[in-house]
């Protein structure tokens, strides 16, 4: 069986992206294809493909695949196009039982252990937009044309520049309506931009909810092909070692703290770098580690604009509107 994932990227890549393509070797059944434009000299593993296309290229490609006029202009509007992969690359697509898209600013696990045999029983696995898996059948394929209350939402996504979100929330919406199955169950370590130090957001399918945990103290990790994480569980006081199927890093510029070729077993991901480790962590080393919890730039700017927000509402209550003007 054969899995391709679809990977366009347009700019510099991360500064950890050698150790993104690493842990794609440790995946021997599946496959990557990068479209880029990036020059910047990489190791790239047997199963993934670089693919030299500028970014007018493929506007060109994914063009010629609808009727009407759609609207392309930067490459983060492809999130909503990764919905329509199997369309768009279908010429690369020919061969492969399931094809799917990902993010790059991640650090696989072992995606051959943790997705299961029962998972591919489903038409999509996974239902965010840092990573799923579609069958790669035509109706499956063509779903994200079907409407949805009435609504075409292709059309109107992709004739638009406004980012939609369409990877993440409408497209499982027309999965549902048409009963196709999804495996829905969130399996990654997809990490809050709010807080400095790392809080694992979960969406919750059946809720439709995203949750932010606790603050936890934790070791997160990289180890011969898997990502895991040590932490202390308040309960009962003892310490927890959880598999996760990837860890996302958005938004966070990580730099590697060492010489690149001591990075090839076992490594520890930080808030703001990743460093290489001689060995796995070992729970009973777990009190040697120091943990503070503190809010990211991002989310004080946030929090900020929030109040600002509030106080200027307050204002314009009294002098009618007067202060409550512009985005924030």
């Amino acid at each position: 069986m054969k899995k391709t994932i679809i990977i366009p990227y347009y700019g510099k890549f991360p500064a950890f992206f050698q150790l993104f393509l690493n842990s794609c070797k440790w995946n021997k059944g599946f496959n990557w294809l990068i479209f880029t434009d990036n020059e910047d000299k990489y190791i790239y593993p047997d199963n993934v493909k670089k693919i030299k296309l500028s970014f007018n290229e493929l506007r060109d490609i994914v063009q010629s695949k609808f009727d009407f006029k759609i609207i392309l202009n930067s490459p983060y509007k492809l999130c909503d196009y990764k919905v329509a992969y199997g369309i768009i690359f279908s010429d690369w697509l020919i061969d492969s039982d399931w094809w799917g898209f990902s993010d790059c600013d991640v650090i696989y696990g072992n995606l051959d252990k943790l997705i299961t045999k029962e998972m591919y029983n489903n038409d999509k696995i996974f239902t965010l937009g840092h990573f799923a898996l579609f069958r790669n059948k035509k109706e499956i394929n063509n779903a994200f044309f079907t409407k949805f209350e009435g609504v075409e939402y292709a059309k109107k996504v992709f004739t638009r520049n406004d980012s939609f979100g369409f990877d993440e929330m409408i497209i499982n919406d027309i999965f549902e309506e048409n009963r196709f199955k999804i495996y829905s169950l969130d399996l990654s370590a997809n990490i809050s931009v709010y807080y400095n130090n790392f809080r694992i957001v979960k969406r919750v399918y059946d809720l439709h909810r995203y949750i932010t945990e606790e603050f936890v103290p934790a070791i997160y990790y990289w180890g011969n092909g898997g990502v895991y994480r040590l932490f202390y569980n308040d309960d009962d006081g003892r310490i927890i070692k959880s598999e996760f199927l990837y860890i996302h890093m958005q938004q966070r510029n990580l730099s590697l703290r060492d010489d690149l070729a001591n990075y090839r077993n076992v490594f520890q991901i930080l808030p703001n770098s990743i460093i290489s480790l001689k060995s796995e962590p070992r729970v009973d080393e777990f009190d040697k580690y120091h943990f503070k919890e503190r809010l990211s730039r991002k989310s004080i700017h946030y929090m900020n604009n929030l109040v600002r927000y509030k106080v200027k509402r307050k204002l314009s209550l009294l002098f009618k509107g007067k202060f409550l003007r512009g985005r924030y």
